[in-house]
């Protein structure tokens, strides 16, 4: 909603905007193409020749973990015919990474080892035919990806979020699944609706039952280019440390035992811990969804960390 003239007010972007494919494609470059989004976790990837596939920003990557420990990011083609390299979520690429189209091979670092039958008067220059790379960046267990290279650095790219979630236990997630859910709506309209809460009453009693909907709250940073989604806790919702009172919440202080009712029901459950979002032309509002265009990521930190009864754990 932007202030037109007369004290009247635009309530949505022009329609064309929302089913442009032009426009989207403008989108998917300036924006998805040139952001870090958060692709996998760094347990996945842990040994050498370990990979993870996926999509960013509509095109297919993987991460690989190198023989110098160094994690690698390639768009998931072979040089020769654009075959698809790896065709599995992930696995482990053996020494060599082989196409299985033409049995080009590829080191795992990403150069080329060999290009099959083409003949003792023809070679190819390793790194010039190499993978074609993405920038890959590893934060505290998590894996991020940017198909256009260059830019910030990530950890520069996040800003006070890097502070903001120093608390949060990252290092110790397990990755158990994947859920990719695509839709066929514009990824703004997706992001519009998910971003007010008039609905969660009617479509999700059990976050309503977790959390206080009446204070939900939408913090919004614009100096860095995020907000912040979040609702005090009803009794048995999930928790997260917060300034209670101007003292911060810590497991230590839970662990002391007073006032500890008292603290857990003042605890904020954070939907969305920390969402990136970009500050450019029409894109002022906008947010990413949960398919393959995400920039943003999500941080929980269940009440089991806490040292809460297990029932006291919503998913």
């Amino acid at each position: 909603m932007a202030p037109g003239a007369a004290g009247q007010f635009h309530w949505t972007l022009p329609a064309a905007l929302y089913r442009d494919p032009h426009h989207y494609e403008r989108e998917r470059q300036s924006i998805f193409a040139a952001n870090w989004a958060l692709f996998t976790w760094s347990a996945r990837v842990g040994k050498p020749g370990d990979y993870v596939a996926g999509v960013l920003a509509g095109y297919p990557v993987f991460v690989m973990r190198g023989d110098d420990g160094v994690l690698r990011g390639f768009h998931n083609v072979c040089r020769h015919r654009g075959a698809t390299l790896v065709a599995k979520e992930s696995g482990d690429c053996g020494k060599l990474l082989v196409c299985p189209y033409h049995s080009w091979s590829y080191h795992r670092d990403g150069s080329l080892a060999k290009a099959s039958d083409f003949g003792g008067d023809v070679s190819f220059d390793p790194q010039l035919w190499g993978l074609i790379e993405i920038d890959v960046a590893e934060w505290r267990g998590l894996v991020f990806g940017r198909i256009k290279r260059g830019g910030e650095a990530l950890k520069t790219w996040l800003g006070p979020i890097d502070a903001m979630a120093a608390d949060y236990p990252l290092e110790t997630q397990q990755y158990f699944t994947a859920k990719v859910r695509e839709v066929d709506v514009d990824w703004k309209a997706y992001g519009e609706n998910y971003l007010e809460c008039y609905h969660c009453r009617a479509m999700h009693p059990s976050l309503c039952a977790a959390m206080d909907i009446d204070r939900f709250t939408i913090d919004v940073h614009r100096a860095d280019r995020f907000f912040h989604l979040y609702a005090p806790k009803r009794d048995g919702g999930l928790t997260r440390f917060v300034h209670v009172g101007g003292i911060q919440v810590t497991r230590q202080t839970l662990s002391r035992g007073t006032g500890r009712r008292e603290i857990m029901q003042l605890l904020h459950v954070h939907l969305c811990a920390v969402v990136r979002w970009f500050d450019q032309a029409s894109f002022a509002n906008a947010i990413s969804d949960q398919t393959r265009n995400t920039l943003h990521f999500r941080i929980f930190l269940t009440a089991i960390d806490l040292g809460l009864p297990f029932a006291d754990l919503v998913w």
